[in-house]
Formats: structure tokens, sequence, C-alpha cells
């Protein structure tokens, strides 16, 4: 896929949003906020984290793989789900594969 500009990701959304009915809600923000509210339930997804291999976050919540062109770079963009939310996080993941052709 063509470098990240957003529209990987609006495809993935729009994915999840089709198998699950649901319409996603955007909500901008800075990166740390953002997870501690998705850590506490208040969110379903973060969209788009860059996140280093020693952040605390790779094990306080699930980062899903990467999409885009630098899908192998340690800071790729990723989509974050809670931990513990298991069918969320297969949905999601595959929506993830299924929009970046794996």
């Amino acid at each position: 896929m063509a470098a990240n500009d957003g529209s990987d990701w609006q495809r993935v959304l729009a994915r999840i949003s089709k198998i699950t009915g649901a319409r996603p809600i955007i909500r901008p923000g800075s990166l740390e906020p953002l997870l501690l509210e998705l850590e506490e339930g208040k969110l379903d997804l973060v969209v788009g984290a860059r996140l280093d291999a020693k952040s605390p976050w790779m094990k306080r919540l699930t980062i899903g793989p990467p999409l885009g062109e630098k899908a192998d770079s340690p800071t790729a963009e990723r989509l974050v789900t809670r931990n513990g939310e298991n069918a969320w996080i297969m949905l999601v993941h595959g929506a993830i594969k299924a929009e970046s052709g794996r």
C-alpha cells in the first residue's frame, strides 16, 4: 500500500463499521490521554498510534498489526484496542489484515 495518508485507516474503520453496524465517532487528541481513556473503557479504539517497542503501553493494551508502506517500521501507525476483549481484537485485526492485503 502507499504511504498512509489516513485513507488506509478509513477503509479499516469502514470495514469494522460494516461488520458491526456501528458508526465510528472520530475524536482527535494527544496519544497518551486517548490511550488512558481506551484502557478505562471510555473508547473502543485508538487509530494511528505510534509506539516504541519499549513503551509500557505495549503490555497494557493490545497493539494491532501495522498498516501501510512502513508496516515493518517499529514506529509504524497502529490501531490499539483494550486487552481482554478477544472477539473485538480478532475482528479489528481481521479488518486490518483484509485491508492491507495480508
